[in-house]
């Protein structure tokens, strides 16, 4: 692997100093995956992005309560529901969530 080196400045003392700092590559799938696995699944739907594909959003949310083949919605324990609208294209276009209120 080619190191590769940022020019930096730096106005210290009145005086200019320059100097290259090297750049390292970070790998962050791992990482960001357990992250998004560690979360409380009723706030994974933050994760989904306009456009994701339905397979992205299934590996994301796991299986829907209820589908359709342009409606995916999830229910959670704390009241949680989230709806997930896909194109034609099977493609995100819309997330909506909302808690519903406990009957007293």
């Amino acid at each position: 692997m080619r190191r590769r080196t940022i020019p930096v400045l730096l106005f210290a003392f009145g005086g200019l100093v320059f100097w290259a700092v090297p750049v390292q590559a970070v790998e962050r799938g791992p990482v960001v995956q357990a992250a998004e696995q560690s979360r409380d699944p009723a706030q994974a739907y933050l994760s989904i992005t306009p456009r994701m594909s339905k397979k992205e959003v299934h590996q994301l949310m796991g299986k829907p309560s209820q589908s359709t083949d342009t409606l995916w919605i999830y229910a959670y324990d704390d009241g949680t529901i989230v709806e997930v609208t896909f194109s034609k294209q099977r493609q995100v276009t819309q997330v909506v969530n909302y808690k519903k209120k406990p009957k007293k």
